[in-house]
């Protein structure tokens, strides 16, 4: 598959990850508590934030969910190790995980694994399903498989510590 072109990288500065930080800690703050805590004005912080969403450096904002809670206690990751796809192909193999509505994370990877999905389940029993499906669908594609299932989660990375801030 051919490889997206790479987007320029967006310059911010300290205000902008204040902001981020903030944001991603709490999305649902309204811009005059955001600018207390950064010290800034309702109206510059709320431009920022704007342009932030325009430029695609806030893709979209969402809710956290405790799944255990919802009565889908089972969160595992299946590693997938597939042979060579053509574009076509494994836009179909995409879209079909997309399409899951139990797996919940899908990504491109490098290394060993080809792709790592996120599903979750009420019990091993049903994510037995999930992944069995995708076996038989694409079992001219796929070369090996793992899993791994989560017991507990201890660091959700906000990534805001990452941001590099131009002077």
């Amino acid at each position: 598959m051919e490889q997206k072109s790479t987007k320029q990288v967006i310059s911010l500065d300290s205000k902008d990850k204040k902001i981020l930080e903030v944001l991603q800690k709490d999305a649902r703050l309204p811009v005059s508590k955001i600018a207390k805590k950064v010290q800034m004005p309702a109206d510059s912080v709320k431009y920022r934030i704007k342009r932030l969403e325009k430029l695609g450096v806030i893709k979209f904002y969402h809710a956290v969910l405790d799944f255990n809670l919802l009565g889908n206690p089972m969160y595992t990751y299946t590693l997938f190790s597939l042979f060579a796809m053509n574009e076509k192909n494994e836009k179909e193999f995409v879209s079909y995980l997309t399409n899951e509505p139990k797996i919940t994370w899908v990504a491109k990877t490098s290394g060993k694994w080809d792709f790592v999905v996120g599903t979750c389940t009420k019990d091993f029993k049903e994510f037995d399903e999930i992944i069995k499906k995708i076996r038989i669908k694409f079992a001219n594609s796929i070369k090996d498989y793992d899993q791994i299932s989560t017991i507990d989660e201890y660091k959700w990375d906000m990534m805001y510590e990452l941001i590099e801030t131009s002077k």
